[in-house]
């Protein structure tokens, strides 16, 4: 094991200084580097490596099979997909000063591979990448979901200028511009009627089933939908001012939080990574290397980094495509420990009159 750790070390450590020369680099040319185009993207890395670590399973699978030689290919592979593991584990060790998931990982696979095990660290590798690929895939999924509920807004209107109807790009119209909405069109902007009648459906904003008649002076909302009739519209809002961009930006979001049960859940993955280390080590004299890449195999971290944000997205999944909106994740968390429910009727978007439309029961 001497030589794994002193292997491991030139690893972190070259692996380290390149990371400590990139951050020197951003810092010397004063770079700003914002959350939306970050120079570490983190969902291509994970499609670079699940790809990587499938192609190393796949010569491993080969070499075992049909011809040896084919699996030290696999080993490069495997090899180089550790990478990131490797960054993440220094970053640790360096910046934070503890020993995290990404250290167990590393360890864990790489001991396979120093070991002569190199088909079970193809797969193992290959499993590992799959969950986080698994989440990440999910997450954009269910983001996409919930942003989507409302619908696609059209690409262009009818926009009036001296009497005449012409075809104009939504995101060239501006605040006072009169559009002409017809039947079976979807309402791309806020604004009030000028002129005719209309029933639109616009219950995915406010839940009401019935139709609303629409008529001169009457509001309207993007993403609701004009059922029979025509209407002339004065432009109040467009774009991401809108009532609907801004719920959208609220499941948005919502999308991104990370509840406090699944900050404590990687939390705890993180405390128990020394100890598990600790055991392991210590297994070493008792069981050898194989008991000692057991105790790390049995780690829990990697099972609750996958299934916390999993069951989390789930629920908000499931409450998006029921048309509850969670502006703040904490909701869910708190839920159990709620007995009495108040209501905030403003009727900005709603009726006046507020129906029970059904009711749920859930035994204790």
């Amino acid at each position: 094991m001497i030589h794994l750790l002193f292997i491991a070390s030139g690893l972190f450590t070259y692996n380290g200084l390149k990371l400590s020369k990139k951050k020197e680099a951003i810092k010397t040319n004063e770079i700003v580097i914002s959350n939306k185009k970050e120079i570490y993207n983190y969902d291509k890395v994970i499609e670079r490596t699940f790809l990587i670590s499938s192609t190393s399973l796949a010569f491993a699978t080969a070499g075992v099979l049909f011809y040896h030689p084919l699996i030290y290919i696999s080993v490069l592979a495997t090899s180089f997909d550790l990478i990131p593991l490797w960054q993440n584990g220094y970053n640790s060790l360096t910046e934070e000063h503890k020993i995290n998931v990404g250290v167990i990982d590393f360890i864990a696979v790489f001991s396979l591979l120093l070991t002569g095990h190199y088909f079970v660290a193809a797969l193992t590798d290959w499993i590992f990448y799959f969950g986080l690929k698994l989440v990440t895939d999910m997450k954009d999924n269910s983001k996409k979901n919930m942003i989507n509920i409302f619908g696609e807004l059209p690409n262009s209107v009818w926009l009036i200028k001296d009497d005449i109807e012409i075809s104009t790009p939504l995101d060239d119209l501006k605040t006072g511009d009169i559009i002409v909405i017809n039947a079976g069109e979807i309402i791309p902007i806020d604004g009030s009627v000028i002129k005719g009648i209309a029933l639109v459906d616009q219950h995915i904003l406010t839940g009401e089933s019935q139709p609303a008649e629409k008529e001169a002076e009457s509001q309207i909302f993007a993403s609701t939908v004009v059922l029979s009739g025509r209407i002339w519209v004065k432009v109040e809002k467009s774009g991401k001012e809108t009532a609907v961009e801004k719920i959208t930006k609220i499941l948005n979001n919502t999308a991104q939080y990370k509840m406090s049960t699944q900050s404590r859940g990687e939390k705890l993955a993180d405390d128990i990574s020394l100890p598990t280390l600790v055991l392991a080590g210590i297994t070493i004299p008792i069981s050898g290397v194989s008991g000692a890449l057991a105790i790390l195999y049995s780690y829990l971290g990697d099972g609750i980094r996958i299934i916390a944000p999993i069951s989390t997205l789930n629920f908000l999944k499931i409450a998006s495509q029921n048309g509850i909106l969670i502006k703040d994740g904490r909701a869910l968390e708190e839920l159990r420990n709620v007995n009495t429910i108040v209501f905030d009727k403003t009727g900005t978007l709603t009726q006046e009159q507020p129906h029970i439309g059904k009711i749920y029961t859930i035994n204790d």
